[in-house]
């Protein structure tokens, strides 16, 4: 018995096209979704958005802070090496002294230390005197007292002769400090003894006019003679007298208080650390 093919044939065709229609619905439901996935592209998330604005916030922030944080580094670096110069300055400083300048006609008390005599002493003896009081410039002490002031007698005129003035001539030079240095002064001091010229020819034309006296009186009857006579003897007593008078001499002992004048200005170095 023969089949007929017809049934297969269309069983065949159904296949056929069932899978027609199914790869066909496929492909129109992708169709379908792409515009929806692109449309869903195009919606913006306003959340996304303000996360967006804060990284961004951030971001600049985070650069503005960066520069700042730069701009720190460098003024500490300025202020450091200005530091470092001022230190050096003031250090620098602290080690240069101080200069002080003592002016001229300045006085400076002292005490003798050698025992001076217009009669003894000579000319080109060493002298030196004692600073008792500090000398301030200031408000700093330029010498202190203790100093040794040094010299040498320039000049003496002694009592000898008649109608004389005694007289000692000091001139110092030097000035040594408590600590030792040398600081060179100029200073002179005249010392002079009580002057007596007046006293001794009064004493003189006195002694002369009681010769002139004593001769008249001694020889009356030649006026002439006794007056000449009486003239030289009186002039003998006039220079008796005057050669026996005391003319003061300078005597300076040891530890007389003197005041010298400084002649010239006195600069000085005091150590910062002093």
């Amino acid at each position: 018995m023969k089949r007929n093919p017809m049934p297969l044939f269309l069983l065949t065709l159904t296949v056929v096209v069932a899978f027609g229609l199914l790869f066909t619905g496929c492909g129109l439901n992708q169709a379908q979704s792409e515009p929806t996935a692109e449309a869903d592209m195009d919606v913006i998330d306003p959340q996304e958005v303000i996360l967006d604005d804060r990284i961004a916030d951030l971001e600049a922030e985070r650069a503005a802070l960066a520069q700042k944080e730069a701009e720190i580094a460098e003024r500490e670096t300025l202020l450091a090496e200005q530091r470092a110069r001022d230190t050096a300055q003031a250090e620098a400083a602290a080690r240069q002294p101080i200069l002080l300048t003592v002016p001229a006609l300045t006085n400076l008390a002292v005490d003798l230390n050698d025992d001076l005599s217009s009669e003894t002493s000579q000319a080109g003896d060493f002298v030196t005197a004692t600073l008792v009081q500090d000398v301030i410039v200031d408000d700093l002490v330029a010498l202190a007292a203790g100093s040794e002031i040094q010299g040498v007698i320039t000049q003496v005129v002694p009592t000898r002769k008649f109608g004389g003035q005694a007289q000692l001539q000091l001139s110092f030079d030097r000035l040594i400090t408590p600590a030792g240095d040398a600081l060179p002064i100029v200073a002179v001091l005249e010392l002079v003894g009580q002057r007596q010229k007046k006293k001794d020819a009064a004493t003189i034309g006195g002694s002369a006019a009681g010769g002139a006296v004593l001769g008249r009186i001694l020889n009356d009857k030649n006026r002439d003679q006794g007056t000449a006579m009486g003239a030289v003897v009186g002039a003998a007593i006039g220079a008796i007298v005057a050669a026996n008078n005391k003319v003061d001499p300078v005597e300076l002992p040891a530890g007389t208080p003197l005041v010298l004048t400084l002649d010239t200005p006195l600069t000085i170095e005091l150590d910062r650390d002093a």
